[in-house]
C-alpha cells in the first residue's frame, strides 16, 4: 500500500476514533476489502486505553500499587506483590496483545 493512501486512511480512522465513532472502527477492522495494515491501525485504535490519559490515570494506577503493597505490609504475605500486575490491565492494547501471543502458542503446540 502507498504510504500517501495509507496516511488518508489513517486520518479518516482517527477522525472516527476522536468522534468515538466505534461503530465505523470496527466495520473498519473487519472489512476484507481494505488492506491489512488499514485493518490492524482500526483494531489498534479500539484497543485504546479506557481510563484517560494524563494524571487521573497515573493517580488510579499509583493508588492500586500503593493498596497491594501495604496491603502485603499488613497482611505479611509478600504472594500479595503478584497483584502489582493489575495496572497491566488497563490497557486493552496488552492485554490484546498477550491473548494474541497465547493464541499463537496454543496452536503451534496442536
Amino acid at each position: 500500500m502507498e504510504s500517501e493512501e495509507f496516511q488518508k486512511a489513517r486520518s479518516i480512522l482517527e477522525l472516527f476514533y476522536l468522534a468515538k465513532d466505534h461503530r465505523a472502527l470496527r466495520q473498519a477492522s473487519q472489512d476484507q476489502k481494505l488492506h491489512p495494515s488499514v485493518r490492524s491501525y482500526a483494531c489498534g485504535l479500539l484497543a485504546r486505553p479506557w481510563l484517560p490519559w494524563g494524571k487521573v490515570r497515573k493517580i488510579i494506577m499509583c493508588l492500586i500499587a500503593v493498596l497491594v503493597i501495604l496491603l502485603a505490609i499488613i497482611f505479611q504475605n509478600s504472594s500479595l506483590l503478584l497483584a502489582l500486575f493489575v495496572p497491566l490491565l488497563f490497557s486493552p492494547r496488552l492485554v490484546a496483545e498477550v491473548s494474541m501471543r497465547l493464541g499463537k502458542l496454543s496452536r503451534g503446540r496442536q
